[in-house]
């Protein structure tokens, strides 16, 4: 999948090997102050967005499995901090992940995806059909998977103490896990038997509802997501988040739904 430019002409991200610096600190870290005066270890990439947000966790779990030079900084949503003119300014959407470089903007996690890889030899795909399934996920991820699963954690973060939260949410996800439980029992990963940029949107999001106890009658998506917390990148950018909703659930008095009436397709 051609980026538009050569390595030349646009930056080279990926710092050598002897050269590579661990990503900056995720979320809340300070960073350095946009008026500093420019010097060779400032990164040429920022990438704003918020940990809770998946898309931007798929961003930064890429940028630390690729070893890429750039600076994560935190966008307060719940300030609003992306309704603000000098976010609008730059990205007229108002959404994260956001991704400047100079003068140049990008907004879209898959588009984002797609540049910061566009070098990334282990994520190139060789065929027009390899090509053609990512494409077909990209599509598929933004209509079906990002929206049933965000539904569906929205309504835990968001819904009032007590009650089966996430109920609705679930029976509308459901046949999307039985789908890719199935899928993934003949293969390890969404696209095949290798990482893809495809896994780096869906893990986040599949991730997220795990500590919802979501995930026991799909054993194909818990030994899935078993691989993939061995990939590099992938403790670090999703560290805390299973605490977090640990302690949301305690503070919701949250209980849990009863799965063994919502069997798994068959496999």
């Amino acid at each position: 999948m051609g980026c538009g430019a050569s390595k030349g002409d646009r930056h080279d991200a990926r710092n050598s090997p002897e050269e590579r610096r661990d990503v900056p600190p995720a979320a809340g870290d300070p960073v350095a102050s946009e008026d500093a005066p420019p010097a060779a270890s400032v990164p040429r990439i920022v990438i704003r967005g918020h940990q809770l947000s998946q898309p931007c966790r798929s961003v930064q779990w890429y940028c630390r499995y690729a070893g890429l030079d750039v600076s994560i900084q935190y966008v307060d949503l719940g300030e609003g901090e992306h309704m603000m003119p000098a976010f609008l300014e730059r990205h007229p959407a108002g959404q994260v992940p956001a991704l400047e470089e100079g003068d140049f903007n990008l907004a879209e996690s898959t588009a984002i995806l797609q540049y910061l890889s566009c070098d990334d030899a282990s994520m190139a795909l060789e065929t027009p059909h390899e090509r053609a399934r990512l494409n077909w996920y990209f599509a598929y991820h933004v209509s079906t998977v990002r929206q049933l699963t965000k539904a569906c954690f929205e309504l835990f973060l968001f819904a009032p103490p007590g009650g089966d939260d996430v109920s609705s949410g679930y029976e509308q996800i459901k046949p999307i896990l039985q789908q890719f439980d199935a899928m993934l029992a003949t293969q390890d990963y969404v696209l095949g038997p290798r990482l893809s940029l495809a896994d780096f949107m869906f893990a986040p999001e599949i991730d997220d509802l795990a500590p919802l106890d979501l995930l026991a009658p799909y054993p194909h998506l818990v030994r899935y997501l078993e691989r993939i917390a061995a990939v590099k990148g992938y403790p670090e950018t999703h560290a805390g988040m299973a605490d977090a909703v640990k302690e949301l659930k305690e503070i919701k008095n949250w209980k849990p739904l009863d799965l063994a009436a919502t069997p798994a397709a068959d496999a």
